[in-house]
């Protein structure tokens, strides 16, 4: 399945390996190691989309888990609040009424 991504994920797939993107990745909230991952399943590192299966023998988890870390980062780097977490949301609340104090 070909997906389309924003042309925003696709500048920072051709410069994958900068410093910058490193610090925007991070601050997005994604670890170096899923950002690899996910640039190698895109194709970014050689130019070879990975297959699911391919990521999960390297990252040693299930094919269902590097689907979800994989989900978990494209929702990231578009925007998209769907995968949020429990901790994410008490964060986000706790922000918002601490910038009230």
């Amino acid at each position: 399945m070909l997906r389309q991504l924003p042309d925003s994920v696709q500048k920072l797939l051709l410069r994958w390996n900068d410093t910058e993107t490193h610090l925007y990745v991070l601050g997005k909230g994604i670890s170096l190691r899923n950002w690899v991952t996910f640039c190698a399943a895109e194709g970014a590192l050689d130019g070879r989309r990975r297959k699911l299966r391919e990521i999960a023998e390297v990252l040693k988890v299930s094919v269902p888990r590097a689907s979800v870390l994989l989900k978990n980062v494209r929702n990231r780097l578009v925007g998209n609040d769907v995968g949020r977490t429990q901790l994410g949301l008490l964060r986000d609340y706790r922000c918002g009424r601490y910038s009230t104090l």
